[in-house]
Order: C-alpha cells, then sequence, then structure tokens
C-alpha cells in the first residue's frame, strides 16, 4: 500500500513538472563532515529542525563526507550532528535563503565520555552554486521598511539598483509606477509568486497584488538569470508566501491619518484645489497556526485600504475650479494551507483575492464622474518530494486571473 501511494505521488509529481518549469521556492543546506585529523565521515546522521519546518528532516553523509539537505522551507535552522564514538554536535542559526545553497563544513570530535557541542553558524555570504546577482527581503525586514503602503511593489523599489519609476520602452515615456530594472521598464520584468509567473500579459506588471503581511521572503534578482525564471531581461521578482507554524500566532493594525492631523499649508498658486477634507485607513491582521501539530498548517492575511478626499469650488484668479470627490478602496485577502504527507512530501494550497474600487469626479461635472472596478486574484497548488537521496521533485499548477471595469457612477454608458 505504501508502495502504491509513493507511485501514485511520483506520477503526479512527474505531471506538475512537466506542465511548467519552476522558479525557486525553497532553499537547500549542503556541506561536508570531518574529524578532527580532517578525514571525511560517512554514515553521520543529520537532523535538520525549525520554526518553518512540519516536523524534521533528517540525513545520512554519504562517501566522502558530503550531505545535502534539498526543498527547505526558508527560515532559521538547528542541525544535529551524531555519530558513533563521536560527540554530538549541534549548529545553530543556519540561514535557509529563497533560491540559494547554504553550505557548511562540520568537525567533530571523538567523544571520551557523553558530550555535546553546540557552535553558532556564520552568517552566509556568498552562494558559490549560483552566478546571479539578488538581493533578498525577509519578513523581518519587510516589517521595517517604510512604505506607508505595505504592498509588494512599494518594498521592491527600496531595494539596491531598482527606481519606483515605471518607464516604457516602447513609448519613450517615464512616470512614477512599477520597478525598473537597468533602465529596461516594467515590460521586462518576471514576478512569481511560489513558483507561479503572475505577470500582466500586457505590461509585464505585477500581476496580482500582495500585502507585505502574506510574503515570507522575497529574492530580488538583477542580472543573470537561470534558466527555470525565463521572460525577462529586466529584473526577477521572487516571492515565497508564509506558512502557518507550530504555535498560533496574529496580529492586528490601524494606520490612521486625516486632515486634522496635518499642519496648515500656506496659499499658493495652483491649478487644482486642495481637499476641503481627506482620511486614509489602513486595516491589516494576520492569523496562523496549526491544525494538526507537524502535519496541517494554516496562515490568513487580510489588507483593507480605504482614501476618501472632498475639495470645494475654488477660485484661483479667474480660473473656477469646481468641487470634487474621490474614494478609493482596496482589499487584499490571502490564505495558505500547507499538509504535510510525510517529513519527505509536502503539499500547499494558496490563494489570493484583491479587490480594487475607485471613485471620483474631480471636476464636478456629473457627466465625467466614473467608477472602477479592478479584480485579480490566483490559486496555486504545490507539491514538493524528495524521493531519494540524489532525486528530488518539485511540481505545481496554478490559476491567475484579472478583469476591471470602467463605468459612469449613474451606471449610464450611453449610447
Amino acid at each position: 500500500m505504501i508502495k502504491s501511494i509513493k507511485a501514485l505521488l511520483l506520477v503526479i509529481a512527474c505531471l506538475f513538472w512537466l506542465t511548467i518549469p519552476l522558479a525557486a521556492q525553497t532553499g537547500e543546506i549542503k556541506g561536508t563532515v570531518f574529524n578532527e585529523e580532517g578525514t571525511p565521515l560517512q554514515g553521520v546522521k543529520i537532523t535538520a529542525e525549525s520554526p518553518a519546518l512540519q516536523g524534521q528532516r533528517n540525513t545520512l553523509s554519504r562517501l566522502g563526507g558530503h550531505f545535502s539537505l534539498p526543498l527547505l522551507p526558508v527560515g532559521s535552522y538547528k542541525l544535529t550532528f551524531t555519530a558513533e564514538g563521536f560527540s554530538a554536535l549541534i549548529q545553530e542559526n543556519v540561514v535557509v535563503l529563497l533560491g540559494q545553497v547554504t553550505e557548511l563544513r562540520v568537525t567533530m570530535k571523538v567523544a571520551p565520555i557523553e558530550e555535546e557541542v553546540v557552535v553558532q553558524a556564520p552568517e552566509p555570504l556568498i552562494d558559490r552554486t549560483s552566478a546571479d546577482t539578488s538581493f533578498h527581503l525577509t519578513s523581518e525586514e519587510l516589517e521595517k521598511l517604510p512604505a506607508v503602503n505595505r504592498t509588494v511593489v512599494d518594498a521592491i523599489k527600496l531595494t539596491p539598483g531598482v527606481t519606483g519609476v515605471r518607464v516604457n520602452t516602447r513609448r519613450g515615456t517615464a512616470i512614477e509606477g512599477q520597478p525598473s530594472f537597468r533602465g529596461e521598464g516594467e515590460e521586462g520584468n518576471n514576478w512569481v509568486v511560489d513558483g507561479l509567473s503572475i505577470s500582466g500579459v500586457r505590461l509585464k506588471n505585477s500581476g496580482v497584488s500582495l500585502n507585505m503581511d502574506s510574503v515570507e521572503e522575497i529574492q530580488v534578482i538583477s542580472d543573470p538569470f537561470s534558466p527555470e525564471y525565463g521572460s525577462a531581461y529586466g529584473g526577477v521578482i521572487n516571492i515565497v508566501t508564509k506558512s502557518g507554524s507550530n504555535d498560533f500566532h496574529g496580529q492586528f493594525s490601524l494606520i490612521f491619518t486625516d486632515k486634522n492631523l496635518q499642519a496648515e499649508r500656506q496659499p499658493q498658486l495652483a491649478i487644482v484645489s486642495l481637499p476641503a477634507y481627506f482620511s486614509h485607513y489602513n486595516w491589516y491582521f494576520n492569523l496562523g497556526g496549526p491544525l494538526l501539530k507537524d502535519k496541517l498548517w494554516f496562515f490568513l492575511s487580510n489588507n483593507l485600504y480605504s482614501d476618501s478626499e472632498e475639495t470645494k469650488e475654488d477660485i484661483v484668479d479667474y480660473l473656477v475650479i469646481p468641487a470634487g470627490q474621490k474614494n478609493y478602496k482596496r482589499n487584499n485577502f490571502f490564505q495558505k494551507i500547507t499538509w504535510s504527507l510525510n517529513p519527505n512530501h509536502r503539499l500547499s494550497l494558496t490563494s489570493l483575492y484583491h479587490t480594487d474600487l475607485s471613485q471620483k469626479g474631480g471636476t464636478g461635472i456629473p457627466d465625467l464622474y466614473e467608477r472602477k472596478d479592478f479584480n485579480d486574484g490566483l490559486v496555486r497548488l504545490n507539491y514538493k518530494g524528495i524521493i531519494s537521496a540524489s532525486m528530488f521533485v518539485e511540481g505545481g499548477l496554478g490559476y491567475v486571473f484579472r478583469d476591471s471595469l470602467t463605468q459612469p457612477l449613474d451606471g449610464n454608458l450611453g449610447p
């Protein structure tokens, strides 16, 4: 029965794998184990533990002392090395980054008596297995970024080598908007979420909207790219979303401002009216935890943003500026379920639904009042499996959707 299940999982994984090349969604730890004389040790048991990992991951060092732990969720790990006749060695704070390999050189001491040695792993500086130029933003770093709108696009604009200017290389125009790498413009970018490319079909923009609280790590690759990414000549934004954990955790926050909290501006010549009143609300909450410890985790995130503005009729010299109003609402809901079939096989289901509602009539002329509705989202099923010490499989199926509608506020579309 167990062999039949493994065979079925392998067939499903191969079908997923043949469907589309996957961008990196995990990291890897590999290294070599030696004794004090520098002789490689074979048969050392390595156990990996992390809050980001369901259960434990075990492996043995092979001929030459080499070991590998692939398909690890990003995060900080504790590794335990045990072998008969040697003191147990614990290596803490081993950091796994998205799409990178963390390499270790481990030396074990002969144990005259039962002894345990604890060491701190150094921060990973260079991934010698990859030639790309990349920058990583972890969830802890995203919380500290000064991005008022709390969107992934705002965070990426603050990374080295990226400008927040939307460059249209076909029309020769540039306005504030999507990130630009080396002046290539938004058409050259590829946005990937949990292995699924979500880039817009025409403009290659961010495709769907993610709030910062649903992101575990962002890998911004500027140059060059591995073949697994493709569809990019500007930059690759590779995003992995959060999962739950064995502990319940949650957060609720509010960012609010309005005209009463802002100093009065001095009168000045302008062709637009200053708002008679405005308000900005940004609500967000997160909730995650176990449904079954080490087996089934969940994570939920919601971000609600509201922006309202009203202007009164104004006269600047001989120019009459009519009254107007603007209302904008954005709601972003994210959920993820992670199921560990066993320590070597894992499934995850991700879904995102995002809505925008914009109503405005800034000129005061009723015929020009309009309403814009925009909806987008994604659904993604991922599988990760370790078949043997030298064979592992990643696969996924996903669907991205987007629709928009613009109409007058009275609903009359005209002749």
